[in-house]
């Protein structure tokens, strides 16, 4: 485990409780790497999730509450089981 805090500062706004977890924060793996770097070249990208082609904007990633990796993105194109 890394004490290193800068792979997952994007938003100031976010709580340092919803950022980190015990102070400590694991090595991203590589598909978090992938959204790190569209985010900060401000890009959108495409990916499968959910057996679902998706168009989306990612915005955040850091980690939930339990520590595992996450991010906030805007879907705004491809298949959806709902409503864009």
């Amino acid at each position: 485990m890394s004490k290193d805090r800068t792979w997952d500062t994007f938003d100031p706004k976010v709580s340092d409780q919803a950022k980190f977890v015990s102070g400590y924060t694991a090595m991203p793996n590589a598909t978090h790497m992938v959204f790190r770097e569209e985010i900060l070249a401000e890009q959108q990208m495409t990916c499968t999730y959910a057996g679902r082609s998706r168009e989306l904007c990612p915005h955040i990633i850091g980690t939930n509450k339990s520590g595992e990796e996450a991010v906030l993105a805007r879907q705004f194109g491809g298949e959806s089981s709902g409503k864009l």
